[in-house]
């Protein structure tokens, strides 16, 4: 349990940085989606989600791959659209 909520202190201070728009946030996102992924694989379940879905890890999986482009987008990308605006 410990191990899940430094895992949930690291994503909150990830967003946070990344609604701050700061340079090094591409990469928190990008260690806590690989640190995710890693955990579902040693944990192979998360909480019994596979008891009420079969296909719940999967989608928890591709949950993390979203959230790591999802960092990139909004660390490069957004912010070269935000400096194009202004």
């Amino acid at each position: 349990m410990l191990l899940f909520g430094a895992f949930i202190f690291i994503g909150i201070y990830g967003y946070t940085t990344l609604m701050d728009r700061a340079n090094y946030a591409v990469y928190i996102e990008a260690f806590r989606g690989v640190l995710g992924i890693v955990l579902i694989v040693i944990t192979k379940d998360r909480f019994g989600l596979d008891t009420y879905f079969s296909f719940g890890i999967l989608l928890v999986a591709i949950y993390f791959l979203i959230t790591i482009l999802g960092g990139f987008y909004f660390t490069y990308f957004e912010k070269l659209r935000l400096l194009q605006k202004q």
